[in-house]
């Protein structure tokens, strides 16, 4: 791991202490590196959103789209959860 210094503003470092001292995290260290970590899994969850929402676009400007009907829809949830309880009741 390489090691560097952050210097925090005081309102974060009181935080990140408070973090630490209530026993969410073993040190400082171990509280920036999951803030870090989280930073990094939202970045990809956000990146996979805009792909996501780009798929959404390309489709619409494609022509490649279904009319949105609720009651379809609950109808076909309906449909897969009783199709799964009735697996597990045997």
């Amino acid at each position: 791991m390489v090691a560097i210094a952050v210097k925090l503003p005081a309102a974060l470092e009181r935080f990140v202490s408070d973090q630490v001292k209530q026993g969410a995290y073993p040190s400082r260290e171990a509280a920036i590196v999951a803030a870090v970590e989280g930073q990094r899994r939202r970045a990809k969850q956000h990146a996979w959103l805009e792909r996501e929402v780009q798929k959404g676009i390309d489709a619409l400007d494609g022509g490649r789209v279904v009319p949105f009907d609720p009651e379809d829809i609950k109808r076909r949830g309906r449909a897969r959860l009783a199709a799964r309880k009735k697996r597990t009741r045997g």
